[in-house]
């Protein structure tokens, strides 16, 4: 049993260390995010947002931050546009 944790172990190490190095797990690099730097923590980004207020069309800009992988909060945001429960989540997500 302690081979298998220590093996289980390295095996979890060695993942993380090669998507560290990489800065990118995306199964396809063209569609990134971040140009292959998605794994990047602690970001502050910028978002255009495009959204009909009535019959209006409204341009804003949202500015938001990270402190885990960029990643993470990239698949944060498409949740809340995707799922009813999730839409008030973030300001951003209550603009689209």
């Amino acid at each position: 049993m302690k081979n298998i944790m220590k093996q289980q172990n390295e095996h979890l190490l060695r993942v993380d260390q090669e998507e560290e190095q990489r800065g990118c797990n995306c199964e396809n690099i063209e569609e990134c995010p971040l140009n292959g730097q998605c794994l990047t923590d602690n970001l502050v980004y910028t978002a255009d947002v495009l959204y009909r207020d009535g019959e209006e069309d409204v341009q804003d800009t949202y500015h938001g931050s990270t402190a885990g992988p960029f990643k993470r909060r990239w698949n944060e945001h498409n949740s809340s546009f995707r799922l009813e429960y999730k839409k008030k989540n973030s300001m951003l997500s209550k603009l689209v």
